[in-house]
């Protein structure tokens, strides 16, 4: 109950986005949350974390440029 809260709370802090991203964010939460129960420890979400940000990153870059 608690990683869905907390995946709720950290979707409601993106609110730059749309309903269908929210519901990505929402589910990326919940991912966060169980790398951080499976792993006792907050390097794992930290890192997934990371690696998605940079994923955006680069998919974003990679449309300005097509542009």
């Amino acid at each position: 109950i608690a990683v869905t809260v907390v995946a709720a709370a950290f979707a409601a802090i993106h609110s730059q986005y749309q309903a269908p991203a929210l519901a990505g964010v929402f589910v990326s939460g919940l991912l966060f949350g169980w790398l951080r129960v499976v792993t006792g420890g907050i390097l794992a979400p930290m890192a997934a974390h990371a690696l998605m940000n940079g994923w955006v990153f680069v998919n974003d870059w990679q449309a300005i440029g097509a542009a």
